[in-house]
C-alpha cells in the first residue's frame, strides 16, 4: 500500500480535492457535535467511533471487534441516552440500551450528537443525551468486504438510487468474529502475584446480521418517508474479569419500522409519523452459570406510536411549533425450557410540547413546555419538563449559547418487572429526574471550529443495577448525584491536514446518605477523557491517527475497584487502487497496551505497592490488545 501511494504522488497531474459537507451547528441553541462519516473515519470503524469524536461521551465496549458497545453521555447510564434513526426512536424513553455495534455505519452520512438538553422537535427529552443518526444520501452500489485479527470477517453491501420523485437506499452487514484474544488475568487476587496469568479470552465470539433500508417519495407538495431498520445477532458473554464464563449465550432480534408523511408550505408544515419496534432478546444459561435460574429465558419488548408536530412561521422572526406523541410499551418474559410465561405488561405513555423560536440576527431564544403522561396499572403519572435555550451572536466569528432543561426518564418495563435470573425487576422504582445547564462560546470560520462547553447536570432517582451477596443484581434508585465539568471541541482543515479533536473534564459526587458511597465518583465516569484525530491526504491516499486518553475510573459506587486509566492508539493507511476502489489497513491498539499499574489497595494510604491489573473497559471487561482489519471497499 505504501508503495502504491508513493508512486501515486510521483504522478505530476494528481490533485488533492477535499470537500467536506456543510453543516450550521449553530442553528440550534442546544449542544450538538455534528460527526460527518466521511474519509476522516476509517472505512471499517462503527457508530461507537463515530460517537466517540464528540466531547461529554463515554464508549463502553466489550472488548474485541464487533463486540458489544454503548454510550454514556456525561456520567449518565446507557438507558439515558437515546438513539435516533432519522428521529426514530430505538429506545424511546431510554427504554433498552442500545448497542451500537448493531447499526452498520456505512448506512449513515452524519451522527449527531447532543449533550444535554434537546430539542422538542425531535421528540426526546433524554436524561443523558441523544444520538441521532441520518440515512446516507449518494447514488450508486456499494461493496465492502473486510478481514482482521481474532478471525473477523465482515461483508457489506449497498445500493442507494434516486429517480424523478423516488430515491431510497438499501443497506445489509454480515459480521462474524471470534474474539479470542490473550489477556492478563490476575485471578482477582491483586494481594497475590502467584497465580497471575495470561489467558486466551474465550465464549467471545459474535455472529451478526444487520439490514437498513429507507425511501422518500416525492408526492408534490408532500414527502413520504419510509424506514426500516432489522439486526438478528447470537454472541458469546464471556463475563467480566472477575467473573468469567464458558457458555453463556446472548441472542437477538430487533427491527424498527417508520412512515413517515411531511406536507407543508411557506407558513406551515405538518408532519405525521407512525412507528413500531420489536425487540426479543434470549439468554442462554445451559451450565447455570448465572445461578439456579432457568436455562434459557426470552424477553419480548413491543412499542408502537404516533407522533403528529404542526408548525407555523409566522414571520421571519418567530415560529412555533406543538409535538404531539403517543405510544404503547408492552413486555413479556417466558421460559425457554418450560415455555411457561409471565403476565404481559403494558403501559401507555403520551407526551405533548408547545415550542417556540424567536429570531434575529444576533439573538435566539427557544422555550418549551412540555408535560408527559404515563399510564399503566398503577394509575396515572404527569410530570412536566420544560426548558429553555438561547443563542447570541457575537459577530462574524463568535457566538454564545446557554440552556437549561429538566428531564425525566420513567423505569422501563424491564426494570420493573423482568427476571432474568441473575437480573429482576423492582416494582418500587421511582422516576430519574434530572436538571441540566449548558453554556457553550462556539467560534465558528472557514477552517474549523472551536467550542468551550461547562455543564452542570444533577440527577435525582437515578437508577443503578446492584448485586447481593446471591450475585443477582435488582435495579434502586439512588438519592442524588451531580455532575459539573467543561468539555473542549475544536477541528480544522489546513490543507491535506486535518484535525479533530475534544476533551471532557468531569467532577462527578455520589449524594447518597450511605457512608460508603457519599461523596464518592460515580461508577465508570472517568474525570478526564481526550480524544484526537490527525489525517493527511496524499494523492489518492489517507493517513490516520488516532489516540484515546481515559483517566481511572472506578467499577463500584464505594470506589473499591478502580479500572485503570489508558492510553490508546489507533493508524490508518487507506489508498484509492482504481476510480471508485480502495484499500485500508487499520490497526487498533498500536502499541499492544494489556496491563496498567493501580494501587494494590486504593483505601490504604500506608500500602504505596501497585501492582498490574487488566485494562478494562468501563465495564470490567478487558480490552484486545493490537488488532488489524483489512478493509478493500468499492463504491463507484
Amino acid at each position: 500500500m505504501l508503495l502504491w501511494c508513493a508512486l501515486a504522488l510521483a504522478e505530476p497531474d494528481a490533485t488533492i480535492v477535499v470537500e467536506a459537507p456543510v453543516r450550521d451547528p449553530q442553528s440550534t441553541s442546544a449542544i450538538v457535535t455534528v460527526v460527518d462519516v466521511d474519509e476522516r473515519l476509517a472505512t471499517g470503524a462503527d457508530v461507537a467511533s463515530a460517537v466517540d469524536v464528540a466531547p461529554g461521551t463515554t464508549v463502553r465496549r466489550l472488548g474485541g471487534l464487533g463486540d458489544a458497545s454503548g454510550v454514556s453521555v456525561r456520567g449518565g447510564g446507557l438507558r439515558q441516552t437515546l438513539v435516533l434513526l432519522d428521529g426514530v426512536p430505538l429506545n424511546p424513553d431510554g427504554g433498552a440500551t442500545v448497542n451500537l455495534s448493531e447499526l452498520p455505519l456505512q448506512a449513515f452520512g452524519a451522527v449527531d450528537v447532543y449533550r444535554g438538553g434537546v430539542p422538542a422537535e425531535l421528540g426526546a427529552n433524554a436524561m443523558g443525551g441523544v444520538v441521532n443518526l441520518h440515512s446516507a444520501d449518494g447514488e450508486g452500489p456499494m461493496l465492502m468486504a473486510g478481514f482482521g485479527s481474532l478471525r473477523t470477517g465482515r461483508l457489506a453491501g449497498a445500493w442507494r438510487g434516486e429517480g424523478e420523485r423516488v430515491r431510497g437506499m438499501v443497506m445489509t452487514d454480515v459480521l462474524v468474529s471470534e474474539g479470542d484474544f490473550a489477556w492478563f488475568d490476575d485471578s482477582a487476587t491483586r494481594f497475590n502475584l502467584t497465580d497471575d496469568t495470561t489467558r486466551e479470552r474465550v465464549n467471545n465470539d459474535t455472529h451478526q446480521l444487520s439490514a437498513h433500508a429507507t425511501a422518500t417519495v416525492d408526492l408534490g407538495g408532500a414527502r413520504l418517508t419510509f424506514l426500516d431498520s432489522v439486526t438478528a445477532s447470537e454472541a458469546g458473554v464471556p463475563g467480566p474479569a472477575g467473573g468469567l464464563t464458558g457458555a453463556l449465550r446472548f441472542a437477538l432480534w430487533r427491527n424498527l419500522g417508520s412512515v413517515q408523511l411531511i406536507r407543508g408550505t411557506d407558513s406551515s408544515s405538518t408532519t405525521l409519523r407512525g412507528w413500531a419496534s420489536v425487540r426479543e432478546e434470549r439468554l442462554i444459561d445451559p451450565l447455570s452459570e448465572l445461578g439456579p435460574s432457568s436455562s434459557e429465558t426470552r424477553d419480548t419488548a413491543v412499542s408502537a406510536g404516533l407522533r403528529a408536530v404542526q408548525s407555523w412561521v409566522p414571520s421571519d422572526a418567530l415560529s412555533g411549533s406543538v409535538v404531539l406523541d403517543g405510544r404503547l410499551d408492552s413486555y413479556q418474559a417466558r421460559d425457554g425450557t418450560t415455555s411457561e410465561v409471565e403476565d404481559l405488561r403494558q403501559r401507555g405513555v403520551v407526551r405533548g410540547s408547545v415550542v417556540g423560536h424567536w429570531r434575529t440576527e444576533t439573538l435566539a431564544v427557544d422555550p418549551t413546555v412540555e408535560a408527559l403522561w404515563i399510564q399503566s396499572v398503577d394509575g396515572p403519572e404527569v410530570s412536566l419538563t420544560p426548558s429553555l435555550g438561547t443563542r447570541l451572536g457575537l459577530g462574524e466569528v463568535w457566538s454564545l449559547k446557554a440552556r437549561v432543561q429538566r428531564t425525566v426518564r420513567p423505569p422501563d418495563l424491564l426494570e420493573l418487572y423482568g427476571d432474568r435470573g441473575a437480573i429482576v425487576g423492582n416494582e418500587d422504582l421511582r422516576p430519574e429526574v434530572g436538571t441540566q445547564v449548558d453554556v457553550s462560546v462556539v467560534a465558528l470560520w472557514q477552517n474549523g471550529s472551536v467550542e468551550v462547553t461547562p455543564f452542570y447536570v444533577r440527577r435525582q432517582d437515578g437508577i443503578v443495577y446492584i448485586q447481593n451477596a446471591q450475585r443477582t443484581a435488582s435495579p434502586v434508585n439512588l438519592e442524588q448525584t451531580e455532575v459539573a465539568g467543561v468539555e473542549l471541541f475544536a477541528q480544522g482543515q489546513w490543507g491535506p491536514l486535518d484535525v479533530r479533536g475534544s476533551a471532557s473534564f468531569t467532577h462527578s459526587s455520589n449524594g447518597s446518605p450511605l457512608a460508603a458511597y457519599a461523596g464518592k465518583a460515580l461508577p465508570r465516569t472517568p474525570a478526564v477523557v481526550v480524544e484526537n484525530a490527525t489525517g493527511v491526504t496524499a494523492g489518492p491516499c489517507r493517513f490516520g491517527h488516532q489516540i484515546s486518553v481515559s483517566s481511572r475510573s472506578y467499577l463500584d459506587p464505594a470506589n473499591q475497584l478502580p479500572s485503570p486509566g489508558r492510553v490508546l492508539n489507533a493508524v490508518f493507511a487507506r489508498a484509492e487502487l482504481t476510480a471508485g476502489m480502495t484499500l485500508e489497513l487499520a490497526v487498533s491498539n498500536l502499541f499492544d497496551e494489556r496491563v496498567q499499574p493501580v494501587d494494590r489497595n486504593p483505601l490504604s494510604e500506608a500500602d504505596d505497592v501497585r501492582v498490574d491489573t487488566a485494562i478494562t473497559d468501563f465495564t470490567g471487561y478487558p480490552l484486545a490488545g493490537r488488532m488489524g482489519l483489512l478493509t478493500l471497499r468499492w463504491a463507484p
